[in-house]
């Protein structure tokens, strides 16, 4: 792969490539999708295929969620035997609704996370390091980006349904082994080390100083600040919970 970040400019002659040529460069030339972005950014068509591969494993993963649901209720001191009985009964019920509100949930909270993270990083950008860029830029700029979740979904799913758990880690939470996976520790080790989100992060970062012209390390800045913090919240209330 080339570099991601070799320099922190792009020709204003750059010239916008096809779509289809960006969602294969994303992965192998990430600063020739940066420039495109630059000179015309288009969002279309990855963000859909980000809301088709959430809805998609959503709608796939369904049952092994709600038998892994049914696990934590039966095993939880929380409950009587009675309530235990109901609560199964009760998802049993409604299973159907349950996955249709999955996918629904998937392609909503997919959507709602593409426009709030660029919403966030020209916040970071513009108001609090003083760049310029445009929001139909960085809302491109994350759905492209988002290709490699999609790649993510594509490795992990077939995986979850061969092995019939949830609990995929390709992070350094393997060094957590029996480790309960709504744990802080596991939560932030596996979300902050995923391979396929700090390749991500690494892209957004390499897009944030193409478009804003900015050094690497506030780009940096611009992108893990507020994802620490959001992954930060995150890992504490689902220990909580």
């Amino acid at each position: 792969m080339t570099a991601i970040m070799p320099d922190n400019t792009v020709s204003n002659e750059t010239k916008a490539d096809s779509v289809g040529s960006m969602l294969v460069n994303i992965f192998l030339s990430p600063m020739r999708v940066f420039g495109s972005i630059k000179a015309k950014p288009t969002w279309i068509i990855p963000f859909v295929i980000t809301l088709l591969a959430m809805a998609g494993t959503a709608y796939v993963v369904a049952p092994l969620a709600m038998e892994m649901q049914k696990q934590q209720i039966m095993t939880s001191d929380k409950y009587t035997p009675e309530q235990r009985d109901q609560a199964v009964q009760q998802m049993e019920t409604f299973k159907g609704v349950g996955a249709i509100f999955g996918v629904v949930g998937g392609i909503v909270g997919g959507a709602i996370m593409v426009f709030l993270m660029a919403a966030i990083i020209m916040f970071m950008g513009s108001v609090v390091f003083g760049g310029s860029a445009k929001f139909m830029e960085l809302v491109s700029l994350v759905c492209f980006a988002g290709m490699i979740s999609v790649l993510g979904q594509l490795v992990k799913t077939p995986l979850m349904m061969m092995k019939q758990t949830m609990d995929i880690r390709t992070s350094l939470a393997v060094l957590l082994p029996g480790s309960d996976i709504k744990s802080f520790a596991y939560t932030i080790l596996n979300s902050l080390t995923d391979v396929f989100f700090v390749w991500e992060i690494i892209l957004v970062i390499g897009g944030v100083a193409v478009l804003y012209n900015f050094s690497k390390g506030k780009s940096a800045a611009t992108v893990l600040i507020p994802v620490g913090v959001i992954m930060v919240i995150f890992s504490a209330v689902r220990a909580m919970f």
